[in-house]
């Protein structure tokens, strides 16, 4: 115990204050039709801008990487230029790539090209053909994302679904076990919203 209590450990740095850890992995989750993807705009227009988050938590500007499997660009624009007008922003540190068929092993060429202290996946499904029940594909992915935060330090924000309608048991016990998939996604986070 004493030797633990001596060790000089720095606090965990947060791209968004308490919420997103700088070179961590946050997973955002909820039911379809939720406003996971609007959330994840405005956190990642806060932080391209170093604007606060919801008015609370703080951020520094960094740039943000954006990556839209779900929408497409109709629907993205029209939502991040609503959030960007109701916050009065403009030109936000943030690159879209909608609808390009992007997969977990095209990271490390975008990360070496946008520099982003932050990559948005909406949704993080969509990136990969791992099974998302199979625990042992699902931390195989989660190995490959934490081997690039940790060459390049970017942090990652992956947008996941709930289950659909979770068991009685599951409803009632760990809200962990709402997240789609295996249960090694919400062990893989560092932060589960």
């Amino acid at each position: 115990y004493p030797e633990l209590m001596a060790l000089d450990i720095p606090a965990t740095p947060w791209l968004v204050d308490s919420l997103i850890p700088a070179a961590g992995i946050t997973v955002l989750g909820g039911k379809r039709a939720t406003f996971k993807t609007s959330v994840a705009a405005a956190i990642a227009l806060a932080l391209g801008t170093g604007q606060t988050f919801l008015g609370i938590f703080t951020t520094q500007k960094n740039k943000v990487f954006f990556v839209d499997e779900e929408m497409g660009l109709f629907l993205l624009r029209n939502r991040v230029e609503q959030l960007a007008k109701g916050h009065g922003i403009e030109n936000p540190d943030i690159f879209f790539s909608s609808l390009n068929s992007i997969r977990v092993e095209d990271f490390e060429k975008i990360i070496e090209q946008h520099k982003p202290a932050l990559i948005v996946v909406d949704s993080w499904r969509r990136i990969t053909t791992c099974d998302e029940n199979d625990a042992g594909e699902v931390a195989m992915f989660f190995s490959k994302l934490r081997e690039l935060t940790g060459k390049y330090g970017t942090a990652w924000l992956l947008l996941h679904h709930a289950r659909k309608d979770p068991p009685i048991k599951v409803r009632e016990s760990d809200e962990m076990d709402t997240l789609r998939g295996s249960s090694e996604i919400a062990n893989n986070a560092d932060v589960v919203i």
